[in-house]
């Protein structure tokens, strides 16, 4: 899990400041960013494919600012959004 959240350090690091709404480049980067930054291996293709759509989803509602999800980085909630994707109900 630890794996999963460095990529989100590193994505929310490279975002600007100006406001920006979330583009269907920035979706497929963050899903291929993920797949890609440990989910894979953790998780297997099928579980990691679901669990990065889920933290997309869950990131867009709470960073609807493409570019405020460089909070992230600092975001204490973030394991937390991730145990959520991991667990669904």
């Amino acid at each position: 899990m630890w794996k999963i959240s460095i990529l989100f350090l590193l994505f929310g690091s490279s975002l600007m400041s100006c406001e920006r709404n979330w583009i269907e480049k920035d979706k497929t980067d963050f899903i291929q960013g993920c797949l890609r930054g440990g989910a894979i291996k953790d998780l297997g293709e099928a579980r990691a494919k679901k669990y990065c759509s889920c933290m997309l989803q869950t990131i867009m509602i709470k960073y609807p600012n493409r570019n405020d999800a460089r909070h992230l980085q600092w975001d204490t909630t973030l394991n937390s959004l991730g145990r959520g994707c991991l667990n669904p109900p």
